[in-house]
């Protein structure tokens, strides 16, 4: 099944789920010690992405702090000076899906509460390294009640904090298809010399054993093959929860994907609650096959 409604979806305030999901990420600072900045006029309005329609944004509609130059610029530097070469000039990819299930798994809605700090540190980062906005991947339903997914082009800080509040917990979604839709993204820019000079870094967020699991060990290892340089495109699966099945099948596709004749490795597996928060950056350079960026 196809995308089932492509490009920016409208962002409708009367269907938020009102977890506290958004007000929460507005929060989330990589940098500690600083204070929360004081809202200021919106100053990318004109950017058509992930708005209602294609009005320009209300500056009421999204926080906008994170704009702030100096806060971006003291947010970098905690990258680290090794972050400049491997993460920056790049695409973001954030995929965002719960597993389908034919029984009720116990908690799961707790697991995802647990790990929003997690979540929102690790997009608040690519959003640091990205500023001209992520891709975000979401479920949804079309009018026939299939499921499919959503693309949210260019997601910029505006906009995360309403998106997240309304797509997390997600629904089910078919992480094969949504992975092989933004590994096609990527090429399809990358023949139109759309893409930026050091490639892309795709992450997974999902809670268990996907479907379609020959369709999607395929799609990684056609990865290998459109790729000029190893480290040019990496895909970050992160587990939430616990699923021993899940996490021994995205482990196999971590550690032996060669097996199924990649070319090398592409894919960097992690549960969301073993990262380090304070080591996103080493994280994200792993995705990607680097070490860990020595910190200043």
């Amino acid at each position: 099944m196809g995308q089932s409604a492509a490009g920016p979806q409208p962002l409708v305030s009367a269907n938020l789920k009102g977890t506290g999901w958004g007000e929460d990420f507005a929060e989330v600072s990589l940098d500690a010690a600083l204070p929360r900045p004081h809202a200021h006029p919106l100053s990318q309005g004109d950017e058509l992405v992930a708005a209602a329609g294609k009005r320009r944004p209300n500056p009421d509609d999204f926080p906008t702090h994170w704009l702030d130059a100096e806060r971006q610029t003291r947010e970098k530097d905690m990258l680290g000076d090794g972050v400049a070469e491997l993460l920056r000039d790049r695409d973001y990819s954030f995929i965002l899906g719960g597993a389908q299930r034919h029984y009720a798994v116990p908690a799961l809605g707790d697991c995802w509460q647990a790990a929003q700090t997690a979540i929102y540190k690790l997009v608040r980062a690519c959003d640091v390294l990205d500023q001209d906005g992520i891709f975000l991947y979401t479920p949804a339903i079309d009018d026939q009640g299939d499921r499919g997914f959503s693309r949210y082009t260019n997601v910029t800080g505006q906009q995360l904090p309403k998106l997240l509040g309304y797509h997390l917990p997600p629904e089910p979604l078919d992480l094969s298809e949504v992975l092989d839709d933004a590994l096609d993204h990527y090429y399809r820019r990358k023949r139109e010399g759309l893409t930026k000079a050091n490639g892309e870094i795709i992450l997974a967020l999902f809670d268990g054993e996907p479907e379609n699991q020959r369709k999607l060990v395929k799609a990684l290892v056609r990865a290998t093959y459109h790729v000029d340089q190893p480290d040019e495109l990496g895909i970050g699966l992160l587990q939430i929860g616990n699923n021993s099945i899940a996490e021994g099948f995205f482990s196999l596709l971590a550690e032996d994907l060669s097996l199924a004749r990649a070319r090398h490795s592409i894919v960097k597996f992690a549960k969301v609650d073993s990262l380090k928060l304070d080591g996103l950056a080493d994280f994200l350079s792993q995705v990607i096959g680097k070490p860990a960026i020595a910190q200043r």
